[in-house]
């Protein structure tokens, strides 16, 4: 049969010798057109001499090596497996599945062979990826009746469930189905409530013995490029528009194909400016005032990014270039947590950075009496005791004789008995992240956070080509540089050539917007999982180091009176730049708003950025809160601070 529908070769027969004797028997008895043959044998042959068998092969392992397997093939190999991904049922409208809105997935290998566990972990590991919490199970014909009850009573405890049907083409198999004894067990599985992403690994036949999977995905094969493939297709990273091949008959028809639309898990623009006029209204009001020249703004609420503009100027010049959204601002001590704390969030869920080991274990330097018993934690919370700031570019030659001058300082109080803000301990923080991986904090956050988010206007030290781009700070300053344009405003991190964990990252509004909305999809973003929702609310939440402290891990959080106003929710957090910029995110009502100023130029003597801050947001979230169809909360006029 095969012969005679055109194939050419027969490829590894189980037994060659009674393949051989049944195909001259078929030509014996006319089953098998002696054209036929001669036919495939002419093609075969000319095929040979075309590409040289005929000759004795010379093989050059070297050149082998060299093109196989090459980087631009491996990538089209995925390019090619990712366009093959054929939806055919979706029920449910399981597809794409949304992973920052899942904790809990429950992932099933169903196969026809006792390698499950084989088939399984591919799968197992996409999706561990991407969802927090993932349980496993493997179904084959050995799995019990008593064994599937308790696979199904793990749905109810899952947000989704996926299904690997891992039916593998071979020879000597007999069969590409499912044995009889699964299917009968898988029945009841399908019926569950929870949205469920079937996957046929190999034959797409399966569907026929399990007619009521609510959804259907063909992926053709099991290998693990199919398998990285279909979890793509799954939580939308690639489009779906493939057709089938063949027709599955009685459920879909050669060309049948369902379309989905990748899903980028990014924020969408959904500008709403009439929301904001009060909040605007501030700003423009401080810039009146001389607060500051100019700002820039982005407001998030459900993924979705509802402001995004510049006001003002760069400078109080009259040929000051105008802020828009791709002004670019030094945050100060936003880099505390826009870098510092988001790698440290990450090296902490590692394994690879413990909260309560001695700091001196990182930095032998710093040891005697009480500091004994500073830890990391206490450095993220400010209730380590180390000084609050000196003036290091007086106090040493470079920086390896500014962390002696720290190291030496006395304690300024005994670790967790207050909380006072300390740059000097997040410099120490700085140092103990370089121990731990061998990198600056330059290069951790570019690699760990700014690229896979493509967060491409976030960096240190700014090339001078985009000085065009970059809004002045300060003129003169402590250290007397005249205008400081492109360099970090703060002293400290200027004498640390401009990197350091308490200061010097440059970003715009919207870069930002970006990171918050990581924080609150529960440490995801454009389908990179960086960390998981956990970690997100342990490091954002209070760690009462003293028990009244404001302070969570790194971050700090709203309270009456504070710089983020009065309406944030219980449970938000963010942090605040000396240069005049803040980040502040509400997980509660999803909601981040980020506001970048340069409030010290041309001096930071002029004030008045606090009361700004707080109108600002105050604006910001009453429109917010109204818009949800909630009632204000009540607030002590006491504490509003204007």
């Amino acid at each position: 049969m095969a012969i005679n529908a055109g194939i050419d070769m027969v490829l590894v027969p189980p037994d060659f010798e009674e393949t051989h004797r049944f195909v001259v028997q078929a030509v014996k008895d006319g089953r098998i057109a002696p054209s036929r043959l001669d036919d495939a044998l002419r093609k075969v042959l000319e095929t040979k001499y075309h590409f040289g068998l005929t000759q004795t092969p010379k093989i050059d392992y070297a050149e082998i090596e060299r093109v196989m397997a090459s980087p631009e093939h491996l990538a089209k190999a995925e390019e090619i497996a990712s366009a093959a991904m054929t939806l055919v049922r979706d029920q449910q409208n399981v597809f794409p599945i949304h992973a920052e809105q899942v904790d809990r997935a429950l992932v099933v290998a169903i196969t026809d062979e006792v390698a499950g566990p084989d088939f399984g972990r591919p799968l197992f590991r996409e999706v561990q990826r991407r969802i927090p919490h993932v349980r496993t199970a493997i179904v084959d014909a050995r799995t019990s009746g008593e064994e599937m009850r308790a696979i199904i009573d793990q749905v109810d405890s899952a947000q989704a469930v996926i299904a690997g049907v891992f039916v593998k083409w071979g020879s000597h198999k007999g069969s590409v189905t499912l044995a009889d004894t699964t299917t009968r067990v898988l029945s009841e599985f399908f019926e569950c409530e929870t949205p469920l992403a079937v996957v046929s690994f190999g034959s797409p036949y399966v569907l026929r013995q399990i007619p009521n999977a609510p959804s259907y995905l063909c992926a053709y094969s099991t290998n693990d490029l199919a398998v990285r493939a279909a979890g793509r297709a799954i939580f939308g990273e690639i489009p779906l528009s493939a057709r089938l091949p063949v027709s599955i008959p009685g459920h879909a028809d050669i060309g049948d194909g369902l379309t989905r639309e990748a899903y980028p898990m990014t924020l969408t623009k959904h500008i709403s400016d009439n929301l904001f006029s009060e909040a605007y209204a501030v700003l423009e009001e401080a810039i009146a005032d001389s607060v500051f020249p100019g700002a820039q703004i982005a407001i998030v609420q459900n993924g979705q990014l509802l402001a995004s503009r510049g006001v003002g100027h760069q400078t109080y010049a009259a040929d000051a270039p105008a802020i828009d959204t791709e002004t670019i601002y030094d945050l100060a001590s936003v880099t505390k947590v826009a870098a510092t704390t988001t790698v440290a969030m990450q090296l902490w869920e590692q394994g690879k950075l413990p909260l309560d080991i001695p700091v001196k274990h990182y930095l032998p330097k710093f040891h005697g009496g009480a500091k004994e018993r500073i830890t990391m934690r206490h450095l993220f919370t400010h209730s380590s005791g180390v000084h609050w700031w000196a003036d290091l570019w007086n106090q040493a030659k470079d920086k390896a004789g500014a962390l002696d001058y720290i190291y030496q300082l006395p304690l300024d109080y005994a670790p967790g008995d207050s909380m006072i803000y300390s740059d000097l301990g997040l410099i120490m923080i700085g140092e103990i992240l370089q121990t731990v991986t061998g990198k600056r904090i330059d290069q951790l956050s570019q690699e760990m956070i700014y690229r896979p988010m493509e967060m491409t206007h976030t960096m240190y030290n700014p090339p001078k080509s985009l000085l065009p781009r970059i809004a002045p700070t300060e003129i003169g300053g402590s250290m007397h540089r005249g205008l400081i344009h492109g360099d970090v405003h703060d002293e400290n991190t200027f004498f640390f050539n401009g990197i350091s964990t308490h200061a010097g990252l440059f970003s715009t509004a919207e870069d930002l917007a970006a990171l918050a909305q990581m924080l609150l999809n529960g440490g995801i973003y454009r389908q990179h999982r960086f960390m998981s929702p956990q970690t997100v609310r342990y490091w954002t939440t209070r760690q009462k180091m003293p028990e009244n402290s404001i302070r969570a891990l790194g971050w700090t959080t709203p309270y009456p009176g504070s710089l983020a106003g009065s309406y944030f929710s219980e449970g938000s957090f963010g942090h605040t730049g000396f240069t005049g910029t803040s980040m502040w995110v509400d997980p509660q009502r999803k909601i981040a708003v980020i506001l970048l100023t340069n409030r010290v130029h041309p001096t930071r003597e002029r004030g008045g950025i606090a009361q700004v801050r707080k109108k600002f947001h105050d604006a910001v979230m009453k429109a917010l809160i109204k818009q949800m169809g909630e009632e204000l909360p009540d607030v002590d006029p006491g504490v509003l601070g204007y």
